[in-house]
């Protein structure tokens, strides 16, 4: 099944290695810039139900309440969600692409906060319901739990859902002497969030009678960095660099860095209840390492234009699919967003979308200083968040 919300932007803690943001070229075709800022940006209102099926079908709400089963159960492959409703939504969208002589930033956020309920249905016997982390070990405990699925176990899920997934990079770069551009320094911010809070119902037959549960759960994570930054140092100069070559991640920073879990439930009768709150924040220190020369290519310079809608062209879309066939082109899904909140087709309107989610970040923790010999961070692509929409 295809999977709704992908952030395929994730945060490493690399020991002893430097990973780049890049876009890779042979290093043989020389080009010049064209200077160029674009983006696309869309912040919706409150969306009721009727509003959300315009806009997404009922796989994407099927794969929506998959990424929520996510944070639940131990594994959402051993389950099936159904019936699935969001009776009310919060959307952001954006991306956007700005190049200079001197730099390439690139701006992803995807957001989508939600009320949701459906059923999700044991696919097997004999499976894992919950994590053995302390968290769902205590809810085992507390609601007693055989923590293995039977045939025909189905939890009822009401709940408040949201992930929002923000990227943003800033490349700086010389022209080396084969005409190509080399990245010498790098900027980073990255920030995935995940929540679901609510009342969750299991009904089941333990071999002699129907049993029901019920219990509420407030579980979230969040982990990201802000103000990343590596300074490459050459072996010469980077005029002289070439694909193929070493370069040594000289000054680094991890800037601000969230690694976050909650978790927290409350069981119904005389079970009792525990609440669990497994937060930390890691800043790993940064250090010295190697990694491979970064050359970028002509498109990854190149102007982007963008579309609200995939018209089959070469812009890059917003949405790729929508539910109602009437939204589906350019035009009148512009309509329908601009009739359901706000839209922008500018770089600054996308950063300024993206740049917001970090805004409400909070540092309410001591920090944890880790020291692991010459780590860094290393964030992997901020070019494929996608959320609340889905490549067909």
């Amino acid at each position: 099944m295809k999977r709704l919300l992908i952030a395929a932007g994730v945060l490493a803690l690399a020991a002893a290695m430097c990973i780049p943001i890049s876009v890779f070229s042979d290093g043989s075709d020389a080009f010049d810039i064209t200077e160029s800022e674009n983006g696309i940006s869309w912040e919706s209102d409150t969306l009721n139900e009727e509003q959300v099926n315009k806009l997404y079908s009922e796989a994407q709400l099927e794969d929506l309440a998959e990424e929520a089963m996510d944070l639940l159960f131990a594994s959402t492959g051993y389950f099936t969600a159904s019936n699935v409703k969001v009776t009310e939504a919060k959307v952001k969208e954006s991306q956007g692409l700005k190049v200079t002589a001197n730099d390439r930033t690139e701006v992803r956020d995807s957001s989508v906060r939600c009320k949701l309920t459906f059923r999700a249905t044991a696919n097997s016997a004999g499976n894992n319901i919950f994590s053995n982390a302390p968290g769902g070990a205590d809810l085992m405990k507390y609601v007693k739990f055989d923590n293995r699925t039977v045939a025909g176990m189905y939890f009822d899920i009401d709940a408040e859902f949201e992930l929002t997934a923000s990227g943003k990079d800033v490349q700086e770069f010389v022209q080396n002497k084969a005409g190509n551009y080399v990245v010498v320094k790098e900027n980073r911010d990255l920030m995935e969030y995940r929540s679901l809070s609510g009342d969750v119902k299991c009904v089941y037959n333990d071999g002699t009678a129907d049993v029901t549960k019920e219990f509420t759960v407030d579980f979230s994570t969040k982990f990201g960095n802000k103000d990343a930054h590596v300074t490459f140092e050459f072996n010469g100069e980077p005029a002289d660099a070439v694909i193929g070559d070493r370069v040594l991640c000289g000054d680094q920073g991890t800037g601000d860095v969230w690694y976050v879990f909650k978790y927290e439930y409350k069981a119904d009768g005389s079970n009792g209840g525990r609440t669990y709150d497994l937060s930390d924040i890691w800043e790993v220190e940064a250090g010295s390492s190697y990694t491979s020369v970064t050359i970028l290519d002509a498109p990854a310079l190149a102007p982007v234009t963008y579309e609200f809608y995939d018209t089959g062209g070469t812009a890059t879309p917003l949405f790729y699919s929508v539910n109602d066939p009437a939204l589906a082109s350019n035009d009148a899904l512009k309509a329908y967003l601009n009739e359901h909140g706000s839209t922008g087709e500018t770089f600054s309107a996308a950063e300024d979308l993206a740049d917001s989610e970090y805004g409400s970040a909070k540092k309410s923790h001591t920090l944890l200083y880790v020291g692991i010999g010459v780590a860094v961070v290393a964030v992997v692509g901020v070019a494929a968040f996608v959320v609340f929409r889905m490549r067909q």
